[in-house]
């Protein structure tokens, strides 16, 4: 949360899925609202991320955010329209766009970039699981912040509190056998928490390895084999982790 506080044009977080990216941004705009900013949310789900899709979805994100479309509307592309709308927002701004991985029109992001670098109290939140937009040399030393999966995992004092919440008490020794077995990967702690409210953790290493071999079976595709699985547990990680 400190570091979406910093005041700075773009803030990138770049994680799998099941980090926390979109909690995380959720949680910032909370407690952030009532500053005088508007803020339009933009999540680009799979299929939607080509040249119409994205921008018509940028504007309608925009427009409900209250910024009003400009003079000329209809004469104007959907790139030009949200482009736009974000120079003359007025208040200052805030566009988090979450889910950027399956955005696929070409220069997306540089027309982003180049909005953030002229229009002044515009803040730009992109979520995303790849590594393909905003690389560094692109971003013309715009101010920015970046949070990556290391920057998401959960600490100690994190899985302890996460404990505390679900109702586990004098939980120390566990949370730190957690952290140390799963890393602090944010999905598999859950999974782990889930697991325990409905069992016992007497043996608790068996536990953790049955809990993130299944959460990572969730995100391969249906393969009607156990032994394929089990080969493509053991030899790759699927597309939507990393």
């Amino acid at each position: 949360l400190a570091s979406l506080d910093r005041e700075v044009p773009l803030c990138l977080l770049r994680a799998p899925t099941c980090f926390g990216k979109s909690v995380l941004v959720r949680q910032w705009l909370g407690e952030a609202a009532g500053e005088g900013r508007h803020v339009a949310t933009l999540r680009v789900r799979s299929g939607e991320g080509d040249q119409n899709g994205f921008w018509i979805s940028l504007v309608d994100a925009l427009t409900d955010a209250g910024i009003p479309l400009p003079a000329m509307a209809n004469s104007r592309s959907t790139q030009s329209l949200a482009a736009r709308m974000i120079s003359t927002a007025g208040n200052p701004l805030t566009v988090w766009i979450d889910n950027f991985e399956n955005v696929t029109v070409e220069g997306a992001d540089e027309g982003l970039i180049d909005l953030a670098a002229r229009v002044p109290g515009l803040r730009l939140i992109i979520g995303m699981r790849s590594c393909s937009a905003f690389a560094p040399h692109s971003l013309r030393g715009i101010p920015t912040v970046t949070l990556t999966a290391h920057d998401l995992l959960f600490t100690q004092d994190e899985i302890t509190e996460l404990f505390h919440l679900a109702g586990f008490e004098a939980v120390d020794d566990l949370a730190a056998t957690v952290h140390e077995g799963l890393g602090g990967w944010p999905g598999m702690v859950h999974a782990l928490v889930e697991a325990l409210t409905h069992g016992t953790a007497e043996d608790l290493p068996a536990l953790m390895e049955r809990v993130a071999s299944g959460w990572l079976r969730e995100l391969l595709p249906r393969i009607p084999s156990a032994g394929l699985i089990d080969f493509a547990l053991a030899s790759s990680v699927p597309e939507s982790v990393t």
